[in-house]
């Protein structure tokens, strides 16, 4: 017989066992996959995700020359608020500033604020530079109300100059009647719906840009990032940027290095590498580098896709970062484990693309 205490002892050691197993273990629960029955549509793109999943395109986004802002909920008060907020700029008596040249309702639920520069007549400096330009710099912001979904868009143009020579009201018609154009283009969407084949067109926030149909194929188009959470997986967030540009030396997914003080937190949890190859997703070619490291929250993970070329389109699944309404964001451990995380991985990349369309 073992004495008492040896039992004890063994007991011990084992519930200890269990309980990094189960530590380490997904919760009862949690989806080894997901089931990708929906798709969500952000700018030209899209990408397979669960029906019950929590979407939001990045503030703000730029269309060609706009930049657009979505404010969700905000209905006909919030529509008239931002109005009123752009409409309180104006020039102090006897100082420089920017003056309201016209606040004008282009239709119903589309309205367009025109701003311009004054400058004292004893600020010669300034009336000098305004002499090189040849005219009084101005910029415009347009606001759109979708009242079936209650969404408001405000829309910064692009900044122009009214030269001393034009004609103000010919110049202004003519941008009221281009604004009023772009801003009917705008329409309310969910936020799992996707546009059929014949609309061309941007997903954003609650709505869609259809493309003028001036011949010119695809606009210009790029978010900073776009949001998707998953009930399912609870502190798993996947983040999708658009981006266009040239790619600097060194600038690379597997060119860049990083800090020597993330490196060195990085060997402290034992960060190792999964996965790093060159890897085509429907036709787009690029990089992805699989990564893994245990905190003090447990086993995470964070993997990364990005293309080589034009647009450049950049995933990331952080697999153990749970947002806190009380308390921002903190590290917990990853839902699921190494192999089930690479099987989602895997199955939810290769359904990136770009949104069919009909010519």
């Amino acid at each position: 017989m073992r004495p008492a205490s040896l039992n004890r002892l063994l007991a011990a050691l084992l519930a200890i066992l269990l309980l990094a197993a189960c530590a380490n273990s997904p919760k009862t629960g949690t989806p080894t996959m997901l089931n990708l029955d929906s798709t969500f549509c952000f700018g030209y793109h899209q990408i397979s995700v669960p029906a019950n999943a929590k979407t939001s395109i990045g503030q703000p986004i730029v269309y060609d020359q706009y930049k657009i802002r979505t404010h969700l909920h905000q209905g006909k008060e919030g529509y008239a608020a931002l109005i009123r907020k752009e409409e309180k700029y104006y020039a102090p008596p006897g100082m420089d500033g920017e003056i309201i040249r016209d606040s004008r309702e282009l239709f119903p639920g589309g309205h367009a604020v025109v701003i311009g520069m004054k400058l004292h007549p004893e600020n010669t400096t300034g009336q000098i530079l305004l002499q090189q330009i040849g005219g009084i710099p101005h910029k415009y912001s347009l606001y759109r109300l979708l009242p079936q979904n209650f969404t408001v868009y405000e829309i910064t143009g692009p900044d122009f100059i009214l030269k001393f020579e034009d004609d103000e009201n010919t110049v202004l018609n003519k941008l009221y009647q281009e604004s009023a154009s772009f801003l009917q283009r705008i329409s309310p969407r969910k936020d799992l719906d996707v546009p059929a084949p014949d609309q061309r067109g941007v997903c954003i926030d609650s709505g869609f840009i259809a493309d003028a149909n001036d011949g010119l194929g695809e606009h210009f188009f790029k978010t900073p990032f776009t949001f998707v959470t998953f009930p399912d997986l609870p502190g798993v967030e996947m983040r999708i940027s658009v981006n266009v540009g040239v790619v600097k030396p060194g600038g690379y997914l597997f060119d860049r290095k990083p800090a020597s003080s993330l490196a060195a937190m990085l060997d402290f949890f034992k960060f190792r590498t999964l996965r790093k190859a060159e890897r085509t997703v429907n036709g787009v070619p690029g990089q992805e580098i699989l990564t893994a490291w245990t905190s003090d929250a447990g086993p995470q993970f964070l993997f990364i896709w990005e293309s080589t070329e034009n647009p450049r389109l950049k995933v990331e699944v952080d697999w153990g970062h749970q947002k806190d309404d009380s308390m921002g964001s903190r590290n917990t451990p990853s839902p699921v484990s190494t192999e089930q995380a690479m099987a989602i991985w895997d199955a939810m990349l290769p359904t990136l693309k770009e949104r069919s369309v009909k010519d």
